[in-house]
């Protein structure tokens, strides 16, 4: 029996013994229901906001890190990074922000602008169907979750999961992650390797992703990785992969339907730090912690 992945998406889980804010507020035609700032059990502050429309269609859920205590210390490439990054999750938050400093109305103003986003695409299938037509067509849901991850000495990781349903058999979730040089305030990419077109490395990735699609009654000699992917294994690179840095390792996934089916979930691979040495540029080597 082979390893399949099924979703449960919803928002961040909250710890919810030390909340400090919690208001209702309104604007235009969409009604924000609750707006908590709270921390998470690692400590950090994040703010929590759940929008419903007036006829229950269309259900917003946001979460984002308490960017205000970013900006509070100044100025600097790591924050304006951090806080474009979260204005590039949330649409239209970024630049509300940075005009006002006012987290309430920069969510009011990318809430509403989801908000309206959605309620013309349900108007505008509407006027296109004829007939009697289903409400739970309709019942269109949005998620997203922005988390700091990793705080290290060298660079923060950032996550963002999204989940999206606009009718249909199932809704569609994404997860990326996101490191940030804290030296340069730069995204750490890509360019820390090399040689990831190598016969090694790519035996290495090929081991790695089949055992995420393994379960523990399978063998990897009784199994095959073209069995659990929709390319072939040969056009395996994770140049199409996202990429994030842990505290030990660093992490190459794949979203749903990108190189296996949906029932799979995000194929991924976790390569420690030691396994990767042989495969990164200086610079690699200097975030990781190893200068030689």
């Amino acid at each position: 029996m082979r390893k399949v992945a099924f979703f449960l998406v919803s928002a961040l889980l909250l710890c919810t013994s030390c909340t400090k804010i919690k208001q209702a507020f309104h604007y235009g035609t969409a009604t924000a229901e609750a707006m908590e700032e709270d921390y998470n059990q690692k400590g950090q502050k994040f703010i929590n906001v759940d929008f419903c429309s007036p006829d229950s269609m269309v259900v917003l859920s946001t979460v984002f890190p308490a960017v205000g205590d970013l900006r509070s210390a100044g100025s600097t490439p790591l924050t304006d990074s951090i806080i474009a990054y979260i204005g590039n999750c949330f649409e239209g938050f970024a630049g509300a922000y940075m005009q006002t400093h006012d987290p309430q109305k920069a969510i009011e103003r990318a809430g509403n602008a989801k908000y309206r986003s959605f309620t013309k695409e349900i108007s505008d299938m509407k006027s296109e169907l004829e007939g009697d037509i289903p409400e739970y067509m309709f019942a269109w849901e949005y998620e997203n979750s922005v988390e700091i991850e990793y705080d290290l000495e060298r660079y923060v990781t950032i996550i963002n999961k999204t989940y999206e349903y606009q009718g249909g058999v199932h809704g569609m979730p994404t997860f990326y992650g996101t490191s940030f040089d804290k030296a340069t305030g730069r995204v750490i990419d890509k360019s820390i390797f090399k040689h990831t077109g190598s016969a090694s490395f790519m035996a290495l990735l090929k081991k790695e992703l089949l055992d995420y699609f393994l379960s523990e009654d399978d063998t990897e000699e009784e199994s095959d990785l073209s069995m659990f992917l929709l390319i072939e294994p040969e056009n395996l690179s994770v140049d199409d992969s996202n990429m994030r840095l842990t505290d030990h390792s660093i992490i190459f996934l794949y979203q749903p339907y990108e190189i296996a089916a949906y029932a799979y979930g995000f194929p991924s691979v976790e390569l420690s730090f030691q396994q990767l040495k042989p495969y990164l540029t200086a610079e690699g080597l200097r975030l990781i912690g190893d200068v030689r």
